[in-house]
C-alpha cells in the first residue's frame, strides 16, 4: 500500500512537471499577446495625433472656403474636396475610436474558489487545468488583436487618404488664388 502510494506520488509529481512545462509555454504566450495587444492601443493613441494636425487644418480651410465662397468652378471643386475630406477625417476618427473601444477580455477567476480549487485537486490537474484555461484566453486575446490590428489598418489608411485630399485641397487653394488675383 505504502509502494503504491509512493509510486502514485512520483506519477503525479512527473506528471505535474510535465503539466507544469506546458504551463509556462502557454503563460509566456498569454503575456507576449497582453503586450502586443496594448502596444495595438498605443499606436492608436499615436495616431491621434497627427489627425487632430489635420483636423486643425481643415477648420482653418474651412473657414477660408466658406468666407470667401463664390459660385465658380474652383470654388465649387474646393467645396467637393472639402466634403470629401471631411467624410476621410471623419472615417479615421471613427477607426481610431473603434481601436481605443475597451473590450471585455476572458481572465483567471482570482478569488477564493480559484485557491479552493488549488487546494482541493492535484498539482498535475491545476497545471493541466490551468494550460486549459490559457488557451481560452489566449484565443480571446488573440480576436481581440486581430479586430483591433483591422481596425487601425483602416484608419491609417483613411489618414493617408486625409493627407492626400489635404494636399489636393491645398493645392486648389492656392490654384485658385493665383488665378483669382
Amino acid at each position: 500500500m505504502a509502494e503504491t502510494k509512493a509510486r502514485d506520488k512520483a506519477e503525479i509529481k512527473e506528471k505535474a512537471d510535465q503539466y507544469k512545462v506546458l504551463f509556462d509555454f502557454y503563460k509566456a504566450e498569454y503575456e507576449a499577446l497582453r503586450n502586443e495587444f496594448y502596444k495595438v492601443e498605443d499606436k492608436a493613441a499615436k495616431y491621434l495625433t497627427p489627425l487632430s494636425v489635420l483636423s486643425g487644418i481643415l477648420l482653418v480651410s474651412f473657414k477660408g472656403v466658406v468666407s470667401d465662397f463664390q459660385p465658380t468652378f474652383l470654388s465649387l471643386a474646393q467645396v467637393f474636396i472639402l466634403c470629401v475630406l471631411i467624410v476621410c477625417l471623419s472615417t479615421s476618427w471613427r477607426f481610431i475610436f473603434m481601436v481605443l473601444k475597451p473590450v471585455d477580455l476572458k481572465t483567471f477567476p482570482y478569488n477564493q474558489d480559484g485557491i479552493d480549487y488549488f487546494n482541493r485537486v492535484d498539482l498535475d490537474v491545476f497545471y493541466y487545468s490551468m494550460s486549459i484555461e490559457y488557451v481560452g484566453i489566449i484565443s480571446n486575446y488573440k480576436i481581440a488583436i486581430s479586430d483591433k490590428t483591422e481596425f487601425l489598418n483602416k484608419a491609417f489608411s483613411e489618414i493617408k487618404l486625409s493627407g492626400l485630399v489635404l494636399l489636393l485641397f491645398l493645392s486648389l487653394i492656392f490654384v485658385s488664388n493665383v488665378l483669382c488675383s
